[in-house]
């Protein structure tokens, strides 16, 4: 039999997953306390939310960069697409989840992409066993095919449930539906999330003009 030639695809979104450095961990949550400006939209269920300042920000966005820039690297390395410019930070918030809050299913808007840090994981307490892991507490939940069915015999890749660590960072397409999942224990789960967008010289020089 002749060899028989064939190729496969990625499908769906550029989700990456990386560590930050540990000392930037720990001064962005130091500089978390900081953050003043209550944040709220229709989506909110958590009480404490902040955004962080344009002052604020600065002072980790070199830093932040270097992230920005691997996933850049990696999705066209990977995905053989050109991304025509610099991703880079537009905004950032802080989220204090507590017992019993959440964040429902949701993408973000008048960006091209967003990303979330996970600062302080505390231990959460798990389900009983048999309960579905797509409940797992303190848990993030990205969805790639919001429509699947339990009944699909040809199984996909449409979900990806993972429990944060300390210092986990997720750079993904703004479109990418995902939320977090709530949990029952007395502590306070801390992330920051916030968009990116896509900076080329047209956006400098119209930024200047």
């Amino acid at each position: 039999m002749s060899q028989i030639n064939y190729k496969f695809f990625y499908w769906g979104h550029f989700l990456l997953k990386t560590q930050i450095d540990e000392t930037l961990r720990r001064e962005l949550l130091d500089e978390c306390k900081n953050a003043k400006d209550y944040f709220h939209h229709d989506l909110s269920r958590l009480d404490n939310e902040y955004t962080f300042s344009n002052q604020q920000l600065q002072k980790f966005v070199p830093r932040l960069n270097v992230y920005l820039d691997m996933y850049k690297k990696l999705y066209q390395e990977n995905w053989n697409r050109t991304l025509e410019g610099d991703l880079r930070i537009q905004a950032m918030w802080v989220n204090f989840q507590k017992e019993n809050e959440w964040r429902p299913p949701h993408f973000h808007s008048n960006c091209d992409a967003s990303y979330v840090i996970y600062l302080d994981m505390p231990k959460i307490e798990p389900l009983a066993e048999g309960v579905g892991f797509q409940y797992t507490p303190g848990g993030v939940v990205f969805e790639n095919n919001i429509k699947a069915q339990f009944s699909d015999k040809l199984k996909s890749i449409d979900s990806l449930v993972h429990l944060p660590e300390n210092g986990d960072m997720f750079i993904f397409p703004y479109n990418l539906q995902h939320y977090s999942v709530p949990f029952k224990t007395k502590a306070t789960r801390i992330s920051l999330s916030g968009n990116l967008e896509v900076i080329n010289d047209t956006n400098i020089r119209q930024q200047n003009s």
